[in-house]
This record gives C-alpha cells, structure tokens and sequence, in this order.
C-alpha cells in the first residue's frame, strides 16, 4: 500500500517539528498472548486518529492486514514491505510507515549475528525466551523530510530474554548495529527507535546492571542520544518519570 517515493516538495525549513513513535503491538497469535484481530483493528483506527508523522513496529508477526486496515495513503503514505517469516518461523516483525517520503525499493534489513534461546531450550529450562522463533534484527529507511534534509530512520527489536545467553546476545546485537550505523550512517542524521528490551534506570538487579553497561557501550561508540536523557539528565531520573520500559527513541 505504500506510494513511490516523489521525493522532498519543499526546500528544508529553518524549524519545524515532527512527531514520531515505537510501538509493539504485541502481535504473536492471540493463542500465545498476542493481540486479537478485533484489538489490532482497534489499534489501527486509533493511530489513523493520531495522524502521526513516524511510526515504527514491533511484533507486527500475524496480523499485518489487520494493523494497517484502518491507514489512508493520505495519513501513512509510505510503508515498508511485510515479512512473514517461513513455516517455522514469525518473521522481524518490523514495520514502518510514515508521512515523510523514502524509497520502499531501498529497504535494508539484518537479522541479528546471534539469539538467546529456542523453544526447545525454553521447555528444558536453559533459556528464559524463544527468541530464535523469529528473525529479530533492525531495519533502516532514508527519509526525504525536506528537499537537502535526509534522515536515516532505524527500527529494532532486541532480544527479550535475560539468561546469561540473552545477555551475550543483546551485547552481540548491539555492537552489529553500532557497527551498521557507523558504516552506512556516517556522517548522517539518524533516528533509532524501538524495542531495545533493556531498561535504563531501575539498577537493582545484575541483569539490570548489565542492559546499562551494553547502553553505555553503545551509545559511546556511535554518538546517539536517548531521548529521555535530554529531558530528564541522568538515568534515575528517567526510570523514575516512567521510562523503565524498553521503549526508546534515539538521535544525533
């Protein structure tokens, strides 16, 4: 459903805002916990309501039709390309859709070098998630915001479990994407957003303690900022004002 890209109309503004959100949409079959048809339906008329200029997806697994049924082109004219996965297998659930004009035909996307468990090893005890169900990763997009104002736009979703595994994975994970964002986004501005699955404030655990050092590492070796950090200044602060989710936005 997605239009091809015209590119920018107008020259870039001196200031001017847009509003942009990460959303998981829980969408495993309703059998496993996820979402029902009726609620993704619900979920779509209310982001068609909001008319916003970004959106990003996680989880958009199985019910893809549903979450887009109630989007004009005139609200979400440019949408990435929806993958389901294979027989075994929900897909990256990533989706993007968004105002601002960028190519569908240049879509990348990376699977991540490593996952935390399977079922198998969920079942057995040896790994906190299923995480290697699903081909999670990052995607990225090129925003034509105004004509000379470009932004690469990164949509995530890291690893949930928080077994040692897990944690070597989302370690893994995140150094691919510094790694990714450094080659391919050097010198550019850059949006990351998503579900990082790692906590900022709320350090009362080893598991807790580690998310920090692995947000640390990355957001040193790539410049980025989180969004609540601006706000707020340190990392307790964002726990306390709410931000103890693993939802964030990023920038530089």
């Amino acid at each position: 459903g997605s239009l091809e890209n015209t590119g920018p109309l107008v020259p870039a503004s001196h200031s001017e805002t847009f509003n942009a959100m990460t959303y998981n949409i829980d969408g495993f079959p309703k059998a496993m916990g996820g979402n029902s048809s009726e609620d993704t339906k619900s979920i779509s008329a209310i982001l068609e309501s909001l008319a916003l200029d970004i959106v990003v997806f996680q989880e958009d697994f199985t019910k893809h039709d549903e979450l887009i049924s109630n989007f004009t082109t005139a609200t979400y004219p440019y949408r990435t390309a929806h993958w389901k996965g294979t027989a075994t297998t929900f897909g990256d659930g990533l989706a993007t859709v968004s105002k601002f004009p960028f190519n569908y035909w240049d879509y990348n996307k990376a699977q991540w070098d490593q996952c935390g468990g399977t079922l198998r090893e969920q079942i057995l005890g040896t790994s906190s998630h299923p995480d290697c169900m699903t081909e999670k990763g990052f995607s990225v997009v090129t925003l034509d915001i105004d004509e000379g104002l470009q932004i690469d736009l990164y949509n995530l979703h890291q690893d949930a479990g928080g077994d040692s595994k897990s944690l070597a994975a989302k370690q893994t994970n995140m150094a691919q994407l510094a790694e990714y964002i450094n080659t391919y986004s050097a010198g550019k501005v850059v949006i990351v957003a998503g579900d990082f699955n790692m906590k900022l404030g709320a350090l009362t655990s080893a598991k807790e303690r580690t998310h920090l050092a692995i947000w640390i590492e990355f957001l040193n070796s790539t410049g980025l900022s989180v969004m609540c950090m601006e706000v707020y200044n340190n990392w307790n602060d964002c726990d306390a004002a709410g931000f103890d989710k693993p939802d964030h936005i990023l920038f530089k």
